[in-house]
């Protein structure tokens, strides 16, 4: 694997909460970190894709954070296409790695849905 950017290791290697699957402030928590993840890859050219691959390839990782860092990314960088990808995980040993797959690929499918369905005129 090549060296990549600091902006995109400091994405991977940050301590944000990886607990942003369940509980009470779930979703809050998922647009924050949506958030912080746009605001990281503004304004680099071809951030949201360089982002996507190292996530797709992390998915393979023995890291278990990295593994879920990646997913958390996917969330907002990810194409529809990335669905198999994360649904290998959907049977991993570890509970949150499961949790966090069925997550990423619920919003995956989500931006699919959302892509398949034209936008309505404004009036």
């Amino acid at each position: 694997m090549e060296e990549r950017p600091a902006w995109l290791e400091a994405l991977f290697k940050s301590s944000l909460r990886l607990d942003w699957v369940e509980g009470a402030y779930a979703l809050f928590r998922q647009r924050l970190w949506k958030e912080w993840v746009l605001s990281r890859i503004e304004g680099i050219v071809d951030g949201a894709e360089i982002l996507r691959r190292a996530s797709l390839e992390e998915l393979a990782s023995e890291d278990l954070h990295m593994v879920s860092r990646a997913l958390m990314c996917l969330i907002v960088v990810g194409h529809p296409s990335d669905i198999g990808d994360v649904e290998r995980l959907l049977d991993h040993p570890q509970e949150y790695i499961r949790k966090a797959a069925r997550t990423c690929r619920f919003e995956l499918k989500q931006k699919e849905r959302e892509e398949r369905t034209p936008m309505s005129p404004s009036l």
